[in-house]
């Protein structure tokens, strides 16, 4: 397709090493090497690819390089649950009840609730906890996988979940698809598939 590819990927485990254009044993979440990089190549745009642990690396690089991407506050916001929640309070939209939990919080709400460490993606640090027993393994292994330590207890609805897909660009938001997604169940609810239309 003529186009040239930069891929930035730990060495263990990349499968892009003889596809790519050139490729750079730098991690995704090292954004100042990336950077540094990047400023030495003509590069047209910044994308990731299957990867939430990379917003915030990507739209750093195009925020300093001058291209087309969301604000580093937007990939912030986006990537963790907590601010996430929050930014939707601060504009009415409806989300379950949140806490941010810290060691010797009192529980703002019953059980069962959810177990989610801010900071990932992928189901990994998510559990759906009954009782004090389980809540606190769930709080060493939420805390073990989380980049930034933090975790986040909130309600837990029964129901199908659906996702709207859109493509925003300069405030214009175009939909894609409504797709269904299913999961693998308690306690972990690891995405297996979607659905579209949903």
């Amino acid at each position: 397709m003529g186009i040239e590819s930069h891929v930035f990927a730990w060495r263990e485990g990349n499968v892009v090493e003889d596809i790519a254009t050139a490729y750079y044993p730098i991690s995704i979440v090292d954004q100042e090497a990336i950077l540094e990089k990047c400023q030495t190549l003509d590069v047209d745009g910044v994308i990731t690819v299957g990867s939430d642990v990379a917003i915030s690396t990507v739209n750093f690089v195009a925020e300093h390089l001058g291209l087309p991407g969301n604000s580093i506050e937007c990939a912030q916001v986006s990537r963790d649950k907590h601010l996430m929640r929050e930014r939707l309070n601060e504009f009415n939209l409806p989300v379950p009840k949140f806490h941010l939990f810290e060691d010797g919080d009192e529980l703002p709400f019953e059980f069962p609730f959810m177990v989610k460490a801010t900071d990932r993606s992928g189901s990994r640090g998510v559990a759906l906890v009954h009782n004090s027993v389980e809540f606190e393994a769930a709080l060493l292994v939420t805390q073990e996988v989380s980049f930034n330590k933090k975790v986040l207890i909130e309600e837990y609805f029964e129901g199908r979940q659906f996702s709207l897909e859109f493509i925003s660009d300069h405030g214009q938001h175009t939909f894609v698809a409504l797709t269904e997604e299913f999961f693998t169940g308690p306690p972990h609810f690891v995405e297996m598939a979607n659905v579209m239309p949903g």
